[in-house]
């Protein structure tokens, strides 16, 4: 279970913030596809092809092909996946106003 947290932040992560300034319904769309291909056999490559180049950075491809492996060893298959639920909240630190400002939808 210890290794679920991090690798599901690891996916929210992911989502950039071109792709945030669709929110609302295609942010939940993205999330409802990548999510169940990602953690369906817990395959490090569904998550590179999705991650921006900052999140590739932080986390080396065999750090994160590592890390799946000990997902796919204790947590096993996908068994169910019932739709994400919620929304998005952005905080937008490089604001030309100053300040930052927070978009939620």
């Amino acid at each position: 279970m210890f290794f679920l947290i991090p690798a599901l932040l690891a996916v929210l992560g992911i989502i950039d913030a071109t792709m945030l300034y669709f929110l609302g319904n295609s942010a939940k769309r993205y999330v409802d596809d990548s999510v169940p291909e990602i953690v369906r056999a817990w395959v490090a490559g569904e998550l590179d092809k999705r991650a921006s180049s900052e999140f590739k950075d932080m986390l080396p491809e065999k750090e994160m092909a590592r890390r799946f492996a000990r997902c796919r060893e204790s947590l096993g298959t996908l068994a169910m996946y019932v739709g994400s639920k919620g929304g998005v909240k952005i905080f937008n630190a490089n604001d030309p106003n100053g300040g930052g400002a927070l978009i939620t939808a």
